[in-house]
């Protein structure tokens, strides 16, 4: 019998911006040789390795993975370019990963055969799989997760839902990469990513007519907006009604959650806690939600906003929730950590929004209504 044949090749890329990117196409099958990654990249050194696949063999697809995170780069996943099923195990051996919004799904064959179709794995086969999602960095909660959709169903995962499994990463190791590799990864792009991120919330917690005109300023022309494409202009109608029916609001990202990863947009995620209210209609609603921005450092405009909702309180009568974070913060500004700087401007800004609001720290007595004057 002769030897089986490769179905994988390669293709060399560069982005307008000069960006060298190692595309990875076909299916993974027994013929394909891993270490051929290194080869290519010795001929022509590239800054991100990215894929065009159906998937393939499970084996393979991880043992491309290894090969890739041996050469220390990045894997890099856009919308224009499917990496299905199995390929999801080779893009997880970048040392750092990349990803558009909506770009990656998953699904039962993502890790099951189709022997395995119903998602029952062998235990082997289910702790061989672990052991190589955690070497990669990932949450092992995503094998569940894909394991316990029907068969031939896949889901889309938004930013949010990638952090989460940790899929993407925060930023490019630059312990274990070149000068050369991290050069268009600014520091300056991830620090203005958060910096817009936390300014959101600010001018969000602040009069209608400030957050809207925010709104306008930092918007794109178009947006990807929680899963749909819309004009600016439509997502300001959005956000208008919103201030209209909840005219007090108190938006704040929890210290130490918001991080941001940059290539040729920043996308920067957070745990943000909220409180809204309306004196007329004399109700009120709080929760905590994943939030994740992308932001151009080009045209300096938010592209794309998505989330998800992770906690939800009931019988809103006040703002206890961002009154027991303002106890965390000033608990934890007050005998130091190592984000203690970061604690106290939360425990700050917190205090702040709060006497906006109309609630006031009566020492001794706690937070009570402000007095009126």
């Amino acid at each position: 019998m002769g030897a089986a044949t490769a179905a994988v090749s390669y293709r060399h890329l560069s982005t307008t911006n000069g960006t060298t990117i190692l595309l990875v196409e076909g299916s993974f099958e027994t013929g394909d040789d891993p270490q051929h990654i290194a080869l290519e990249l010795a001929a022509s050194p590239a800054k991100y390795i990215a894929f065009n696949s159906a998937g393939g063999d499970r084996s393979i697809a991880m043992a491309f993975g290894k090969a890739i995170r041996k050469t220390g780069l990045p894997t890099l996943q856009t919308k224009g370019s499917p990496c299905l099923e199995t390929c999801l195990l080779a893009f997880m051996g970048g040392l750092s990963r990349y990803a558009e919004d909506e770009s990656i799904g998953i699904s039962v064959e993502t890790f099951a055969t189709s022997a395995e179709s119903d998602g029952r794995l062998n235990p082997s086969v289910s702790a061989a799989l672990k052991d190589y999602l955690g070497t990669m960095g990932v949450s092992a909660s995503l094998l569940d997760a894909a394991l316990s959709m029907p068969l031939g169903q896949s889901k889309e995962l938004n930013l949010v839902d990638m952090a989460g499994y940790q899929l993407v990463t925060a930023q490019l190791n630059e312990e274990s990469a070149s000068a050369d590799e991290v050069q268009d990864i600014q520091p300056t792009d991830q620090a203005g990513a958060v910096e817009v991120f936390n300014e959101f919330q600010r001018v969000w917690s602040g009069s209608s007519s400030e957050a809207v005109a925010f709104l306008r300023n930092v918007y794109a022309d178009r947006i990807q907006y929680y899963g749909k494409d819309l004009s600016r202009e439509d997502v300001l109608k959005e956000k208008s009604a919103f201030v209209d029916r909840w005219p007090t609001r108190i938006y704040t990202a929890r210290p130490g959650s918001v991080h941001a990863l940059c290539a040729d947009k920043c996308s920067v995620f957070g745990v943000v806690d909220w409180y809204a209210f309306s004196a007329t209609r004399k109700k009120g609603a709080s929760g905590a939600v994943n939030l994740a921005l992308t932001w151009d450092p080009v045209s300096r405009r938010i592209v794309s906003e998505t989330g998800r909702v992770i906690e939800t309180d009931k019988a809103v009568a006040g703002p206890d929730r961002i009154i027991r974070r303002w106890i965390l913060d000033a608990t934890a500004c007050s005998i130091g950590n190592a984000v203690d700087a970061e604690v106290c401007k939360s425990r700050s800004i917190l205090e702040a929004d709060l006497n906006s609001s109309g609630w006031c720290d009566q020492r001794g007595l706690g937070w009570r209504q402000c007095a009126s004057p």
